[in-house]
């Protein structure tokens, strides 16, 4: 016996409904000044030369932090105190990390350290300025406008952010602009981050593209 035939719906294949969202419109600020600001950190120069420049590299920057009002000084103490004198003296001040600052010890201060000693105090170098002085002020200004950035005087009255001719630069960053393929640039954006520590660069629409870190204020030599 023959198998009936059933009626067959014809195949298709249904469309996935798609629930269109509003569009809404992004309104962008009608000039750069609206803009709050953010950092580009991939165009920065670790290897501006080291002529009459500082290393600019601040990421081997670190300070040495240390208390006379801790359990380390106290063990000093007992150990030597021509020791503790010695640290005194290179209280805040900046190494080029740690090879540095034990290189300076020994010139200092000759005697045999215990190893105790050492590893504690190597927890006293800490990296302020890439780590506590720039991040510190990234964060800080990041939730400003470029127009509240460059309303900003310093204690003279003179704006602490601006533009520089890059002809009133030192011969060492217009050499290095020159060798990056930059000098045909006008100008560069000066930011002030401490009293003497300037970072340099471009200023493009609302983000700031950072070329160099300037500890020392040597990019544009201050008897300029």
């Amino acid at each position: 016996m023959a198998p009936s035939k059933k009626n067959k719906q014809p195949f298709s294949i249904q469309q996935p409904q798609i629930k269109k969202q509003p569009i809404i419109e992004q309104k962008s600020p009608a000039n750069y000044k609206d803009h709050l600001t953010s950092w580009q950190l991939s165009k920065i120069d670790w290897e501006i030369e080291n002529e009459g420049i500082p290393k600019a590299d601040i990421r081997k920057k670190f300070l040495f932090a240390f208390s006379e009002d801790t359990p380390l000084a106290l063990e000093i103490v007992e150990f030597d105190t021509e020791l503790l004198d010695t640290l005194n003296k290179f209280n805040d001040r900046t190494f080029n990390g740690y090879g540095d600052f034990f290189d300076c010890l020994s010139l200092n201060y000759s005697k045999p350290i215990p190893s105790s000693i050492i590893s504690r105090l190597s927890m006293c170098l800490k990296n302020h300025l890439l780590f506590e002085t720039v991040l510190g002020f990234f964060k800080e200004y990041e939730k400003k406008t470029w127009l509240e950035i460059e309303s900003e005087k310093a204690s003279g009255g003179r704006t602490k952010h601006h533009d520089i001719e890059i002809g009133k630069l030192g011969k060492v960053a217009q050499r290095r602009l020159s060798q990056l393929e930059l000098d045909d640039a006008e100008y560069l954006f000066s930011i002030r981050i401490t009293k003497m520590f300037r970072m340099w660069g471009f200023r493009i629409f609302g983000h700031f593209q950072i070329l160099w870190f300037d500890p020392e204020h040597k990019i544009y030599p201050i008897e300029n």
